[in-house]
């Protein structure tokens, strides 16, 4: 789970459904925090109880305590981290359980756990095409041992892959009761596979095109923290135009595995003259090594970095009971800081109150306005369109088939919904490479502005060495505490692969990675980040990890960054300048 609130509830897009007739659709919350876990009943009829004492307010509670919904149900435990077991499921290497045989299944597709009270969850881990029980698509779910489950188009059980796993010992069966109160429904005929086919086609578009947005809890409850992350970036090898697929990888999913687009050249966007003194290779910068250079573009004896470092804000969100870092924002003009677009749009869409605030020295600015760059606004609408019309077509594929139609009435609608598929894969990649957006502040923010080189070849290229500065904080909660001490960190990372566009005019998105030094690292980077070339000057934006992890697993593993170069961050800063009031 990537989020530190779980909704529990008998409706299936509830956090953890529960599939019983005495749970409200949406029954109760549990909220985690650095100091435990807290449940909040959500006005269910059939109440909540912790230690037999029903739960009228927000409630201290741990797995040891005896917790019931309706007060029959026991509530299973969905953080992994409490996990007794976790088999990780999917594709790429470093699963349990590996597919290797189901294209449709994605790098890290699902989990089963076994929770402290030995009840099983299965937990789908962001998969492109959903985990599915009972017909219907999961975030997670209570099942039994020998309930079937799909990922992709394998049909599992949890005996088979604890047993193939080597740990079938530690199953048992869990009451009935406590399970399920609805009878599986199994289709055997061609209608089954052919609509859930059209149906996992979709899924990652609707998904993508709401952007991710924070709990409405006021409760205690953290705004997640704004994210590029989406569904995979990579569609099945059979939609890919071939001429851009390398040989030896034919696999769909995500790109958590091998990319399917992996290009090895420079930024056409960004092909200015090289600098006259391109850095050595033992100037590299590396991972936790605070080196600085100096340019004359920042005066004597002023560190360029440092300018940075001092440019540097953090967008701070205000609920009725908390502040929380929600990302980063840099001085990129006077009067002017850039952050991510997908950053602009949540805060937007969620009408969130928010303030930025200097990091080393906790100066507060007033905002004034906020604006994205105009592709991306434009790319995004487009994709609410695919999302709409995709929606229409998979009602009438489900009309069809409720009607007992020919199979030759809907293949044309499936391969309508192919075309849709195939046009949102490049509509999102072009929207990933402008994902710039910017927050005009009321008065001059630094005396000096950072280092943006308006010439020389761009330096994300691959196999460069770059650096990713941050603000440091000390706990996933993120909480905003006003005058605290803040240091900026950084991380080294290397470019590596490039995801190309079928807009030949659109900035070209890049892919680095780095190896993290943290199981929690995902909370530690903020989207909006700078990326510093060698001379100091700004390299590119950070916007959110291609595929953030989700079994809590990560320490020494790579993660890929989706990085944005210097050429969108120009035009970006073109257009808010030229929309000045």
């Amino acid at each position: 789970m990537m989020t530190s609130t779980w909704t529990l509830g008998g409706d299936s897009s509830c956090d953890v459904w529960i599939r019983s007739s005495a749970v409200a659709p949406v029954h109760c919350r549990l909220n985690r925090h650095p100091s435990g876990f807290q449940l909040e009943d959500l006005g269910s009829s059939t109440g909540t109880t912790v230690n037999q004492n029903v739960v009228s307010q927000p409630t201290p509670c741990r797995p040891s305590d005896h917790i019931r919904l309706a007060g029959v149900i026991e509530m299973p435990w969905p953080d992994p981290s409490l996990a007794k077991l976790a088999i990780r499921i999917g594709y790429a290497s470093e699963n349990d359980y590996l597919i290797a045989h189901d294209e449709a299944v994605s790098g890290r597709h699902a989990m089963l756990i076994l929770d402290p009270n030995q009840q099983i969850l299965l937990i789908d881990c962001g998969s492109t095409n959903g985990t599915w029980v009972d017909n219907h698509r999961v975030k997670s779910v209570v099942i039994s041992a020998d309930e079937p489950f799909q990922v992709g188009v394998t049909q599992l059980t949890a005996r088979s892959v604890f047993g193939q796993t080597g740990h079938g010992h530690l199953i048992a069966e869990p009451p009935a009761s406590e399970i399920t109160d609805i009878a599986p429904n199994h289709r055997s005929d061609w209608w089954y596979a052919g609509i859930l086919v059209a149906t996992l086609l979709v899924a990652g578009l609707s998904a993508w095109s709401l952007l991710k947005t924070g709990s409405n809890s006021t409760f205690d409850a953290k705004p997640e923290v704004a994210s590029g992350n989406g569904p995979s970036s990579i569609v099945p090898a059979s939609i890919v135009p071939a001429s851009i697929v390398p040989s030896g990888d034919t696999r769909a999913g995500d790109t958590t595995g091998p990319s399917t687009i992996v290009v090895a050249q420079s930024d056409p966007d960004d092909t200015e003259e090289s600098p006259a003194n391109p850095p050595q290779d033992s100037d590299r910068a590396r991972p936790n090594q605070n080196e600085t250079k100096t340019t004359a573009a920042q005066g004597p004896n002023v560190s360029a970095r440092a300018n940075i470092d001092q440019s540097m804000y953090l967008i701070v969100i205000e609920t009725e009971t908390h502040l929380f870092d929600f990302a980063v924002a840099w001085e990129a003009a006077p009067h002017l800081l850039l952050t991510n677009a997908h950053v602009i749009e949540s805060l937007e869409n969620n009408r969130y109150q928010f303030f930025v605030v200097r990091v080393f020295d906790q100066w507060e600015r007033v905002v004034e306005s906020t604006g994205v760059h105009d592709t991306y606004r434009t790319c995004v609408a487009e994709l609410a369109e695919f999302a709409g019309q995709s929606e229409t077509v998979r009602k009438e594929i489900q009309q069809l088939s409720n009607d007992g139609a020919a199979k030759s009435e809907v293949e044309p609608l499936i391969n309508r919904l192919r075309e849709l598929r195939r046009s949102e894969y490049w509509l999102r990649l072009k929207a990933d490479s402008y994902d710039v957006g910017w927050i005009r502040v009321n008065s001059a923010t630094t005396e000096k502005s950072i280092y943006l080189p308006q010439q020389g070849k761009s330096p994300i290229q691959a196999k460069k060495r770059l650096q990713l500065r941050h603000p440091s904080i000390e706990s996933d909660a993120a909480y905003y505490e006003a005058g605290e001490s803040r240091e900026i960190g950084q991380y080294g990372i290397e470019v590596n692969e490039m995801l190309i566009t079928d807009d030949s005019s659109a900035p070209l998105s890049w892919l680095a990675t780095f190896d993290s030094q943290s199981d929690d690292w995902r909370y530690f980077l903020f989207d909006g980040c700078p990326i510093v070339d060698l001379r100091g000057g700004v390299a590119g934006m950070y916007r959110g990890p291609e595929r953030a992890p989700s079994d809590n697993a990560t320490e020494g593993k790579p993660a890929k960054l989706h990085l944005i170069t210097r050429a969108a961050i120009q035009q970006a800063i073109e257009q808010a300048e030229s929309s000045k009031p």
